[in-house]
């Protein structure tokens, strides 16, 4: 009998506890403390989270005025349906927004279970998860199905971690308290809105509230990061700059007038957890910061009267509103600054094409303004940022960059990447038509193959936001008149492009020596 018990008293003892950590995610824990996965994965092994009797409860009375201060927060999202999520942006978003270490973004989770109390901490966190998880959701949208990306829950959508972030942070209402994951919260929702047809007020507001946060934090401000740890100050630098970046795109998409300087040093840690994706997100952090407050005044200024229009009309008056203090040496200088930004070959193809795209339409709008000016002349050569010619090798430099990098790259980035091809594509369509008295100092030849083959990059990607359709007609008309290869171009889907293409590149075959030649993008030398 006693022998029985012993045993029985051994099977339980043997019983092992996971660590947290482990627990969360489901995965089979060493009974060691801490335990070998931890230690592996570099968290800290914790067991604080209460495990419960199983079975039934009994409700007592007593329940009811345990916790007579603490909101009660129903309807939580169980962390296995926002775990998939974080696991898509540190594989494939870490590098577009490296301001979250996954890792101990899930120990800050671990202790908090669905529909208990969830105290102030835990909520910030929870909140910060969900906004980071809708933002996620809605930026996979763009991303064809044939992707290689994890799947995300099925019968969640990205509104619904969205509602619940914007919940919970009013019930527990962290705006009085600004921290670096408050101010996440509001950055995250604010890309959430950005990438939803109609949510561009919606999008401005949250980044305005997350660029409020940063000042009340004082994150402009060099003596800020004085006593910080390294480790601390690391990522308040590379939160600043995502803010910096994002503002500035938006002033030039949509005329949001910028609020934030290049004021403090970039972020350049040693100890950075992915110093490779760093990397690159400092390049972009360099691209963004090379133009002048003049620069992004002249761009707010054309949107004064049309900032939610999404029609891109603005870039009619950008081109002939009047500018003081633009100079041949001020156009040289910005255009030298982006062109001599070097794009590392440690960058993810994500980066790449996040980097070298931003990198040309930065120099195409520097040459806008030139245009607009009256700076250009038909004298120089084709690689001076002020010859008449400079679109065709801006969009040729473009494409030769691009020609090895995957079609998923583009649909990782979003619909941004739209904007910036209508740009360079907006380029070309000026030095076609608006210089038709010197068209025979312009490769018109060049000049069509390289708009075909933007053009077809436009046609060709996913997205639900409404293109700016007369820009659209306008390049596109080009285009039709100028059939290099001869084809129509409309929104239909990129399979029906595809096929379109590949058929001429067929045709061509015996006189080209590439499929690039065939398209035309070899031609331009």
């Amino acid at each position: 009998m006693s022998s029985v018990a012993t045993a029985a008293s051994s099977r339980k003892l043997k019983r092992s506890r996971p660590c947290d950590g482990c627990a969360l995610r489901k995965i089979k824990c060493s009974d060691s403390r801490p335990c070998a996965r931890c230690l592996n994965d570099g968290i800290p092994c914790t067991n604080n989270r209460i495990i419960k009797k199983s079975g039934p409860k009994s409700k007592k009375l007593s329940d009811q005025h345990f916790f007579p201060a603490e909101p009660v927060t129903k309807g939580l999202i169980p962390m296995d349906l926002l775990l998939p999520c974080l696991q898509v942006y540190q594989t494939w978003y870490y590098s577009m927004w490296p301001v979250l270490s996954v890792t101990d973004f899930v120990t800050k989770l671990s202790t908090i279970s669905p529909g208990e109390h969830l105290y102030e901490e835990g909520s910030i966190s929870y909140a910060l998860c969900l906004a980071l998880c809708a933002a996620i959701s809605k930026q996979t949208t763009f991303i064809s199905e044939s992707s290689t990306i994890s799947k995300l829950p099925s019968g969640i959508q990205a509104r619904d971690y969205a509602l619940l972030a914007l919940r919970i942070r009013n019930e527990y209402e962290h705006s009085l308290n600004p921290t670096s994951e408050t101010l996440l919260t509001s950055f995250f929702l604010c890309i959430y809105y950005f990438n939803n047809s109609g949510g561009k007020a919606a999008g401005i507001t949250y980044l305005r509230e997350a660029i409020s946060m940063a000042q009340i934090m004082r994150l402009q401000d060099a003596a800020t990061y004085l006593g910080k740890p390294p480790a601390e100050v690391h990522r308040l630098r590379k939160i600043y700059y995502l803010l910096l970046v994002t503002e500035r795109f938006m002033c030039i998409q949509f005329g949001l007038p910028i609020i934030l300087d290049p004021s403090i040093p970039f972020p350049m840690y040693d100890g950075e957890e992915y110093s490779d994706l760093l990397t690159g997100f400092t390049e972009l952090v360099r691209i963004f910061s090379v133009p002048d407050r003049l620069f992004f005044e002249k761009m707010s200024a054309s949107h004064s009267n049309n900032t939610f229009s999404g029609n891109f009309d603005y870039l009619e008056k950008f081109f002939y509103l009047p500018i003081n203090n633009i100079t041949e040496g001020w156009v040289v200088d910005v255009d030298k600054g982006i062109k001599g930004i070097s794009i590392t070959t440690m960058a993810t193809d994500i980066q790449k094409v996040n980097l070298l795209l931003s990198k040309h339409w930065m120099r195409s709008l520097v040459w806008h303004i030139a245009f607009q000016n009256g700076l250009l002349s038909i004298n120089r050569e084709e690689n001076d940022c002020l010859s008449v010619k400079y679109p065709v090798t801006i969009a040729y430099d473009f494409l030769t960059s691009t020609s090895n990098l995957p079609t998923n790259a583009f649909e990782y980035n979003g619909p941004g990447v739209i904007v910036k091809l209508l740009e360079i594509a907006n380029g070309l369509a000026d030095t076609m038509n608006d210089f038709t008295y010197i068209r025979n100092s312009v490769d018109t030849f060049a000049c069509s193959n390289a708009m075909t083959s933007i053009f077809w990059l436009i046609s060709k990607f996913k997205t639900n936001l409404v293109l700016p359709s007369e820009l659209y007609k306008k390049i596109e008309g080009i285009v039709n008149a100028n059939p290099i290869p001869r084809m129509h171009f409309s929104p239909v889907s990129s399979p029906e492009i595809e096929a379109v293409i590949e058929k001429k590149i067929t045709s061509d075959a015996s006189c080209s020596d590439s499929p690039e030649q065939a398209l035309g993008i070899a031609a331009w030398t």
